[in-house]
């Protein structure tokens, strides 16, 4: 090589020089899309769908094992298992973005079993593999405040029903007193229910006015498409209650109507024959009557946990 040839070679770009001689482009290696939600959730007997993205796939082929039993279920557009519900879908991007492709794995009617971890590979050498999580969730009523509620003779209760991961709302929702269907036209009177059909959520209230000890006893919501939820209610005449377990943030102090929520660093403490007033200048007084000792609190769970009620006072007090 003349002094000529030697200067010109060494004044070529590198990514010449370490090209393929025989002119032909470097492969470039698939790779996944790795900014996807990996975290997938299915509601029961509905369709779950895992994609999977993949850039630059060439000539290589994707495939989706299902992790818990190492069992591949589909493999580019086919399908390798005799469950029906189980499908491959495929879908090639155009445009700008053709070099992308989607692989998706289908699961009809999902179930609980289906749960777990699932796998996209691709058939490199090593294989590549990117894991998805399969969450699939069940219709769940919860009665807010539970599972015991403590109010005063006279108060209303109010109950909350909350319908959650529930595709559509239910058909019916059924309120139950001791095992019993409430009837809303009953003698007793003052009971009605109010439902609120949601996108995410279903919400029923039960409200029964001037609550009385008779009143007392245990309360479910039955949602058509969800499980039973029950709550405990006790409705106290003025009398104190007995070991009863209360959350709240001692030394807290607020005018009457204000609500504060527990500070940082909120205790659980337990009280013997707890009294809860009404005072003056603050919200709840909370009495300890075996130690005597009396703290101002306040904090939101307290009112669904305990309630406000009146205190029975003696002749002059």
């Amino acid at each position: 090589m003349d002094n000529m040839d030697r200067h010109a070679s060494q004044n070529r770009p590198r990514n010449q020089l370490l090209a393929d001689p025989s002119g032909l482009k470097p492969k470039v290696e698939p790779t996944f899309d790795y900014s996807q939600n990996t975290n997938v959730t299915a509601l029961i007997g509905k369709t779950a769908y895992l994609t999977c993205r993949v850039r630059n796939l060439g000539d290589k082929t994707v495939s989706w094992v299902r992790h818990r039993d190492i069992h591949i279920l589909t493999a580019g557009a086919y399908t390798y298992t005799s469950d029906q519900r189980f499908q491959a879908l495929h879908r090639q991007n155009t445009g700008q973005s053709s070099e992308w492709s989607e692989w998706t794995l289908c699961i009809k009617w999902a179930q609980e079993r289906d749960q777990g971890l699932y796998e996209c590979q691709i058939s490199t050498i090593p294989v590549k593999s990117h894991q998805f999580r399969l969450n699939v969730v069940v219709p769940t009523a919860t009665i807010l405040g539970g599972p015991e509620l403590y109010v005063g003779a006279g108060s209303t209760i109010n109950l909350t029903c909350a319908i959650h991961f529930s595709s559509e709302p239910p058909a019916y929702i059924f309120w139950y007193y001791n095992e019993n269907v409430l009837s809303y036209d009953s003698p007793r009177g003052g009971v009605s229910v109010i439902t609120e059909k949601g996108g995410d959520v279903t919400t029923s209230w039960l409200l029964i006015q001037t609550a009385q000890p008779s009143d007392s006893g245990e309360y479910s919501c039955k949602p058509s498409n969800a499980n039973t939820a029950s709550i405990k209610v006790h409705v106290l005449n003025g009398e104190c209650l007995h070991s009863v377990i209360v959350r709240f943030s001692a030394s807290v102090a607020s005018p009457i109507g204000r609500r504060i929520s527990p500070a940082s660093g909120s205790s659980q403490s337990a009280y013997q024959n707890l009294a809860i007033t009404q005072s003056p200048s603050f919200a709840c007084l909370f009495s300890d009557a075996l130690t005597e000792q009396t703290s101002f609190g306040v904090a939101e769970n307290i009112y669904h946990r305990v309630g406000l009620f009146p205190i029975k006072r003696g002749p002059g007090k």
